[in-house]
């Protein structure tokens, strides 16, 4: 007898659509509605109300949570790579490895990683800085078993150190608007 397979259900978020443009929109978030609270209990509609409702986390976080659970997947499916990725250190990889973890996967399909997650691993990891600082010229290149496999370019460095000064920009236009978000709030 067959083993039947689990039913697959996709859930969309709706739209509301606008009849004079054309345009879509995200529909509103649904309001928790309270019935038999006396007027005097309800919360006032004025900015200077306190939100008590709970909020959901942050989309960063999430976003940087998930990003951390690909990279941890990546280092247990490869783990001779990044002997201490616990630690927070990276080893330059290989240039073709994409074929290399693809073969793997197509050959291990329980390894718990598809291609595409694989993929995002890879995005995240080498958009790290700490990745890029580890491209320094001479430096071996490591396969998905830990082997030394060719060794980082001069080019290959001056790239990964112009990725290090973007990356530190980018990093403080960040704490920057945070800073001034900070202020703001504290006025």
């Amino acid at each position: 007898m067959t083993e039947k397979k689990a039913p697959v259900i996709v859930v969309r978020k709706s739209r509301l659509k606008d009849p004079e443009s054309g345009q879509t929109h995200p529909a509103p978030p649904l309001r928790e509605i309270t019935t038999g609270a006396p007027a005097a209990l309800a919360a006032p509609d004025t900015p200077d109300a306190k939100n008590t409702t709970a909020r959901s986390p942050d989309k960063r976080n999430r976003h940087a949570q998930k990003s951390r659970d690909r990279m941890a997947l990546f280092a247990r499916t490869f783990p001779a790579l990044w002997p201490e990725f616990e630690k927070g250190k990276f080893r330059p990889m290989k240039v073709g490895i994409k074929e290399q973890v693809k073969a793997y996967i197509d050959a291990h399909p329980d390894c718990g990683m598809t291609f595409g997650t694989w993929i995002q691993a890879i995005r995240t990891v080498t958009s790290r800085i700490e990745y890029q600082r580890c491209l320094k010229e001479g430096t071996p290149r490591y396969d998905i078993h830990g082997e030394p496999v060719g060794t980082v370019t001069a080019p290959e460095a001056e790239y990964a150190r112009l990725q290090v000064s973007r990356i530190r920009a980018k990093m403080d236009l960040s704490r920057a608007a945070r800073e001034k978000k900070n202020h703001d709030a504290t006025e």
